[in-house]
């Protein structure tokens, strides 16, 4: 389904359960939509959260969804997560998730780090 709220409602099958290692219990959803003068070549990112696995799984944000590789974050267990920007300390937005595991449930990365390890381009 369109996830924008002005979409159209129609669903359509764009990524598999199983498809690039992605396993259940999948959590969480985020939409990265930089702008445009990022250089990024794409319009943006699909992030899914498995839960079980402990991993984030982006796809590019276009027709196609092209698998770009998985990342995870040190520290973190039974995840969900979103990305935004935050001002000058993180002009490329801030990636924070949730985990399970001892007394910091919220842990926070720089999107131009997980960008540079996905060997995203990051501007």
């Amino acid at each position: 389904m369109g996830a924008e709220p002005d979409a159209p409602t129609p669903g359509k099958l764009v990524i598999r359960v199983d498809e690039h290692g992605l396993k259940p219990d999948l959590e969480g959803i985020t939409l990265l939509k930089p702008p445009r003068e990022n250089g990024m070549g794409h319009d943006g990112c699909l992030i899914l959260s498995s839960q079980g696995q402990s991993r984030y799984f982006v796809y590019e944000l276009d027709n196609d969804h092209r698998f770009l590789g998985t990342f995870s974050i040190a520290g973190a267990e039974e995840i969900d997560g979103i990305a935004e920007p935050l001002g000058a300390a993180f002009p490329h937005g801030v990636f924070g998730c949730h985990s399970n595991r001892g007394e910091r449930p919220i842990l926070l990365t720089s999107w131009a780090e997980i960008s540079r390890a996905l060997k995203l381009p990051v501007r």
